[in-house]
């Protein structure tokens, strides 16, 4: 029995061009996606010669890791598993927060400030309004969004020290009765 090479090395010729379009059709549509990180936790801004209380913040962040420009138009939670709620942070734009909508070319990236040690502390009023009755389920389910102009979202979990301020509110609003 003899073998034609020459019909083998026409389908390993075929199915070599065959991999290779796919690998740049692949390339090509990967490259024209938004990428974004994004990281949400408590920080604690320190100033030279500071003799108060160092202010507290939920900061908010993201960074355009893809080539492709990016348009933020808002910020927001999602919380639950079945029945999801869906909340957007009202912030403006100021010295240590960016504006919106944020403009982010490749590498750029874009944080936004919640205070957290004002007489209306984010902390209490989102364990009050969004976590409880069933706060567990619904911290471990948090996260935020961060909305593109072109519909994307994407989402992080809360960093375990936020998690933490959360989960103490909440464990005290439950003895309080409220």
């Amino acid at each position: 029995m003899s073998v034609n090479w020459g019909s083998v090395a026409d389908w390993v010729s075929g199915i070599g061009s065959l991999a290779a379009v796919v690998t740049a059709l692949y390339l090509a549509r990967a490259s024209n996606k938004i990428r974004l990180r994004v990281h949400v936790g408590h920080r604690i801004v320190l100033a030279a010669g500071q003799q108060a209380e160092p202010p507290q913040f939920l900061q908010i962040g993201a960074v355009n890791i893809g080539s492709r420009f990016a348009r933020i138009t808002n910020v927001g939670y999602r919380v639950g598993v079945r029945r999801k709620q869906f909340a957007i942070q009202s912030i403006e734009a100021n010295s240590m927060s960016s504006g919106m909508p944020a403009d982010l070319s490749d590498g750029q990236e874009a944080r936004w400030m919640i205070p957290l040690d004002l007489s209306d502390n984010w902390i209490e009023r989102f364990a009050r309004d969004f976590l409880l009755p069933n706060w567990k389920i619904r911290l471990w389910s948090a996260r935020v969004q961060v909305h593109t102009s072109v519909g994307r979202v994407f989402e992080a979990s809360f960093e375990p020290s936020i998690k933490k301020k959360l989960a103490a509110e909440c464990a005290r609003q439950v003895a309080a009765g409220g």
